[in-house]
């Protein structure tokens, strides 16, 4: 819990900062919180394994993910915003999309669809996380340490914690902002509530996100920065699964099988390469 309360509050002072346009400060407060090791959970499938073998990383959409809720848990109030922006919005865009409600609507459709990320959790040993991303513990789970990406690293800058609430999320001043300020920071302002909020069901994944904003690129994988640290078999792996993986990692990263052992549910043995 005292983790959570120091994240909440490092996180509000990179807000302000950041909304202060003292970028510099905010994305240094944010690297020197960033978390020792983070780690991505793996299905084995040919594309996990491609992806590995090339040191690739697959970046998703919001309408591929599997909680309908997820990059949806924000609100706002279309009374105060119709009162605010009927004299503010020209009547010919307002007759384009019908009623500002869907001007609204369509913005943040839009400022969804232009964002892919990728996900991490601070922890390798999470049981709904390998239940649910670990293939009932069949899979593998691969520590990545981002402390060693400098500040102005895109894949660093761009390194956010998830937030958790159990109330949605209210955008009405950001959507006030955006829709007649314009510009990028209020439209960023805008992204980084809409896709880094879920509900506080979800809080066990302690998830990280790497958001990528209309990015010039073809295709939904990025050559990952760093090389993975280590790697971790789930309790149900099999043996030529784990073979498979240990050829195709670098050398330098360590491989670990998780067991049951005496009184641990997760007991690290070590393997040779």
């Amino acid at each position: 819990m005292n983790e959570n309360l120091d994240r909440d509050k490092w996180m509000k002072e990179f807000n302000e900062l950041y909304f202060d346009n003292q970028r510099n400060e905010a994305f240094s407060l944010k690297h020197r919180n960033f978390p020792k090791r983070l780690y991505k959970y793996q299905r084995i499938t040919d594309h996990s394994l491609d992806n590995l073998a090339n040191n690739e990383w697959w970046f998703a959409k919001a309408d591929t993910l599997n909680d309908p809720f997820d990059c949806n848990s924000t609100y706002y109030d279309i009374n105060v915003l119709s009162d605010y922006l009927k004299d503010k919005i020209p009547s010919e865009v307002i007759k384009h999309f019908g009623t500002i409600e869907n001007i609204i609507n369509d913005l943040i459709t839009r400022l969804r669809s232009s964002v892919r990320f990728t996900c991490f959790s601070e922890t390798f040993s999470n049981m709904p996380m390998w239940t649910h991303y670990g293939e009932n513990h069949q899979g593998f789970c691969v520590e990545y340490d981002f402390c060693e990406l400098p500040i102005e690293n895109d894949f660093s800058k761009h390194l956010y914690p998830v937030g958790y609430e159990k109330n949605r999320y209210d955008i009405t001043n950001l959507l006030k902002r955006t829709l007649t300020e314009g510009g990028v920071d209020s439209r960023v302002h805008l992204i980084l509530f809409i896709m880094l909020m879920k509900h506080s069901s979800w809080a066990y994944e302690r998830e990280w996100r790497i958001l990528f904003f209309n990015r010039s690129q073809n295709s939904d994988k990025e050559k990952c920065p760093i090389v993975p640290k280590a790697i971790y078999f789930g309790s149900n792996c099999s043996e030529d699964n784990m073979v498979k993986i240990k050829e195709i990692v670098p050398e330098q990263t360590k491989c670990y099988k998780l067991e049951a052992k005496n009184d641990e549910y997760f007991h690290v043995n070590a393997l040779e390469k």
